[in-house]
C-alpha cells in the first residue's frame, strides 16, 4: 500500500517494486490509489479508492480491507513499505523501516509524532516476520532502540555505484545558475537554513548560485511557514514529474541536503546519479551512502553562513557521478522471505 503524496516513501517504493517485479523468480502485485499513475515496472498493480492520508483512518481501514485483499490474491507473503502492517492469517508478513527520527529526535518531529511511534512501533516488530531497514544507519538505530526485538532486522535499502569522475563540472555545459533541494518541509530537514542562507546573500557576486529551487510537497502548510519572507531568490516548484526532477537534477548547480536526521536520503544518490555535485550535512548516513561522490559535508548544518561558504569552495572542484542499483533492496526480501514462506 503506497500513500498518496508521501513523496520519499513513495518513490523508494516505485523503485523497489520495479526492481522485484524484475526477477524471474517473483510475482509481484502492488496495491495503490485508484488514481495512482507511477510507474510499477511488472507488477500486477490493484487499486483502491482508500485515500486516508490521517493515519488513524488509514490504520483502520487496512485492519478492515487488506487481509481479504491479500487472500483474493493467494499472496505467498505480503510487505508494508512503511510500519504500518496489517496481520493477515497463515501470510507472513514484512515492512521497510525508513528511519525512527521521531524517537530520537522529538524536539524537531514534534510530540505527537514521537507519541505515535513510541505506541505503534514495537507493536508493528511483533507483528511482523521480516523487518527491513532503508540503510545501515536505520537498522542500527532501530537495534540500539529495541534490542533483540529488532536483531533480525535486514538493510534493504539501493545502492550507490561510483564510476569515477565526470566530466560536467559547476557552471558547465548545460548547468544553469541554481541550487536545488528536494524533499518536504518537514522540520528535521532544516530547509529553513539554506533558505535564509538565500535570503541573506552579501552581493550578487558572493559565489552562490542566483536562485534555490526547492521540490517537494505542502504537508499542513509547512511550506508557507519555510517560504515566509523567503525573498525573489527562492521558489518552491511543489511536486514535479520524474521526468521533471530529473532535468532539473541534470541542471542544477548544485544540490543541497541540509537535513539534522536522515534514514537514508534519495535526493542525494538520485543527484550524484545525474552527476550533480553534493553539499550535505555531516550526517553519519550521509557519509555511509555518499562517501567521496559527495562535493562536501557541512559540519555546521544550522548556519546559513556555512552553507554559503560550503558553495563557494567547491566551485571547479571535479564531479563524482555514479548509479542507483536497486537490485540489493529486492534481493534482501526476496531472499527473506523465500526462507520464511512454507
Amino acid at each position: 500500500m503506497v500513500k498518496s503524496g508521501q513523496a520519499g516513501i513513495r518513490s523508494y517504493t516505485t523503485h523497489f517494486v520495479m526492481a522485484a517485479s524484475a526477477r524471474s523468480d517473483l510475482d509481484v502485485s502492488v496495491l495503490v490509489a485508484v488514481d495512482n499513475e507511477d510507474d510499477w515496472g511488472g507488477a500486477d498493480v490493484i487499486r483502491t479508492n482508500q485515500r486516508f492520508n490521517d493515519p488513524v483512518r488509514r490504520i483502520t481501514w487496512r485492519q478492515l480491507k487488506v487481509p481479504s485483499l491479500v487472500r483474493d490474491q493467494a499472496a505467498d507473503a505480503v510487505l508494508f513499505p512503511a510500519p504500518e502492517p496489517v496481520s493477515v492469517t497463515g501470510v507472513p508478513s514484512g515492512m521497510i523501516v525508513h528511519d525512527i527520527g521521531p524517537l530520537v529526535a522529538p524536539g524537531v518531529y514534534g510530540t505527537q509524532r514521537h507519541l505515535r511511534y513510541l505506541a505503534t512501533l514495537r507493536r508493528s516488530l511483533y507483528m511482523t516476520d521480516a523487518v527491513f531497514a532503508v540503510s545501515d544507519s536505520t537498522m542500527l538505530d532501530l537495534i540500539r532502540w529495541y534490542g533483540d526485538l529488532a536483531r533480525g532486522c535486514q538493510v534493504a535499502g539501493p545502492k550507490l555505484v561510483l564510476d569515477g569522475v565526470c566530466d560536467d563540472v559547476p557552471n558547465a555545459g548545460d548547468r544553469e545558475d541554481f541550487a536545488l533541494y528536494v524533499g518536504s518541509m518537514l522540520p528535521h530537514k532544516n530547509v529553513s537554513t539554506i533558505v535564509r542562507a538565500f535570503q541573506e546573500r552579501s552581493s550578487k557576486d558572493d559565489g552562490t548560485p542566483s536562485e534555490l529551487l526547492l521540490v517537494g510537497p505542502n504537508y499542513a502548510g509547512e511550506v508557507d511557514e519555510v517560504m515566509n519572507g523567503s525573498g525573489p531568490r527562492v521558489r518552491h516548484l511543489g511536486f514535479v514529474s520524474d521526468d521533471e526532477l530529473n532535468e532539473l537534477y541534470r541542471k542544477a548547480r548544485v544540490l543541497l541536503f541540509p537535513s539534522i536526521f536522515e534514514g537514508f536520503g534519495l535526493p542525494l544518490v538520485e543527484a550524484v546519479a545525474a552527476g550533480t555535485p553534493c553539499i550535505v550535512s555531516d550526517l553519519a548516513v550521509f557519509r555511509d551512502i555518499g562517501r567521496e561522490a559527495v562535493a562536501a559535508y557541512v559540519d555546521h548544518p544550522l548556519d546559513p553562513i556555512a552553507w554559503r561558504e560550503a558553495i563557494r569552495n567547491i566551485s571547479g572542484s571535479p564531479v563524482m557521478s555514479g548509479h542507483v542499483d536497486w537490485t540489493p533492496s529486492a534481493t534482501a526480501v526476496a531472499e527473506t522471505f523465500k526462507s520464511i514462506v512454507r
